[in-house]
């Protein structure tokens, strides 16, 4: 449809192509995570920089792009978030409630976007299986914090993985450029604990797992 295009391949067991498509806008368009969800259907979350073709209502720059697709690629529903600078959603979740959980990046203090501590910020969307915001909220410093991955742990919370280069606000105990940043989150957002890990260089943080034995793995670079 334009530069770059969220493409989609649903494949059987050998790897032939049961379906391929692209879904997207004359701009540049970006798929980060796909999950499927309890209904049946699958949810991609990306971001945008269109604002026609599949993607409607662009608030500037790139927003974060969520579509819920039927399982034969047809457009449930098409959503924009975010505001008028670059939001960049990462990972997305179903949690427990039956709701979703994005997560990325944000430069925006406007839109749908609220309470920028200063670069980009840590940017969390809870989501009703319709897509209308449940609540949102900025996570970070003075400085560039991103979210890579998040995952619903056994506990009930949220697991927040991504990389800092903020001492102060949310973030404390950056140890040299950019840090392992973790963040503990109760189901509505409220911070359980945050950590940085890491030494003097830049260390980042991409995934994260809840082992069987009830701890958490994080890997990166």
């Amino acid at each position: 449809n334009g530069i770059s295009d969220y493409w989609l391949l649903k494949l059987n067991e050998n790897g032939d192509i049961i379906w391929s498509q692209n879904y997207g806008g004359s701009h540049s368009d970006l798929v980060k995570s796909v999950i499927e969800t309890v209904d049946g259907h699958y949810l991609v979350a990306g971001y945008s920089h269109s604002n026609n073709g599949d993607v409607g209502g662009n608030n500037g720059e790139s927003d974060y792009w969520l579509l819920k697709l039927d399982e034969n690629g047809g457009i449930v529903w098409s959503q924009n978030y975010g505001g008028s600078g670059d939001d960049y959603a990462n990972s997305v979740v179903e949690t427990a409630d039956g709701h979703y959980l994005v997560a990325g990046r944000s430069k925006s203090n406007d839109g749908d976007v609220g309470g920028n501590n200063g670069d980009d910020d840590s940017w969390l969307l809870k989501l009703d299986e319709n897509g209308e915001i449940v609540w949102e909220q900025n996570y970070g410093g003075s400085d560039d914090d991103d979210v890579h991955s998040i995952i619903e742990t056994a506990d009930g919370h949220y697991l927040v993985v991504g990389y800092s280069r903020s001492n102060n606000g949310d973030v404390e105990g950056n140890n040299g450029e950019s840090d392992y940043w973790l963040l503990k989150l109760d189901e509505n957002g409220e911070i359980v604990w945050s950590q940085n890990y890491g030494g003097s260089m830049n260390d980042y943080a991409y995934s994260v797992i809840e082992t069987a034995d009830g701890h958490y793995l994080i890997t990166g670079s």
